[in-house]
C-alpha cells in the first residue's frame, strides 16, 4: 500500500464533510428535535438517502462542535437566566423538569434536568 505523500493518514479529513457540507445543520436539528445519536444514522438513510454510519456521526460532534446536554457552551449563569425566562411563559408551574427541558431543546438551548 502506497504512503501519503505527506505522510499523513490520506483518509483523515473528513470526505463526509466535504460531500454533505449541510449534514452538520441537519445533525443539529435532530439534536433539537430529541433524536438519539444511534437512531440518527436511520434518519439520514430515510430522508437524505445518505449511508453515514454511527461512529461517522458521532466523529462529526467533536468536530463540528454541535451543541448537546454534554456540550453546551452556555456557562451555568446562562442556562439559569434560559431557565427562568422559560418559566416566566409557564406562571402556574404546570411544566415539569421534563418537558421544560424538551421545551428548551426545541430551542437549541440544552440543560440537564
Amino acid at each position: 500500500m502506497p504512503k501519503a505523500k505527506a505522510g499523513k493518514n490520506q483518509h483523515r479529513e473528513n470526505p463526509i464533510l466535504r460531500d454533505y457540507p449541510q449534514l452538520p445543520g441537519i445533525l443539529q436539528k435532530y439534536v433539537n428535535e430529541g433524536v438519539l445519536q444511534k437512531d440518527m444514522s436511520g434518519l439520514l438513510m430515510d430522508e437524505h438517502r445518505w449511508d453515514i454510519s454511527l461512529r461517522s456521526i458521532q466523529r462529526i460532534f467533536q468536530e463540528c462542535d454541535i451543541q448537546t446536554v454534554r456540550r453546551s457552551k452556555k456557562s451555568a449563569v446562562e442556562k439559569g437566566v434560559v431557565i427562568l425566562a422559560a418559566e416566566v411563559d409557564d406562571p402556574l408551574g404546570r411544566l415539569g423538569s421534563r418537558k421544560l427541558k424538551e421545551k428548551l431543546a426545541s430551542n437549541g438551548d440544552h440543560i440537564s434536568r
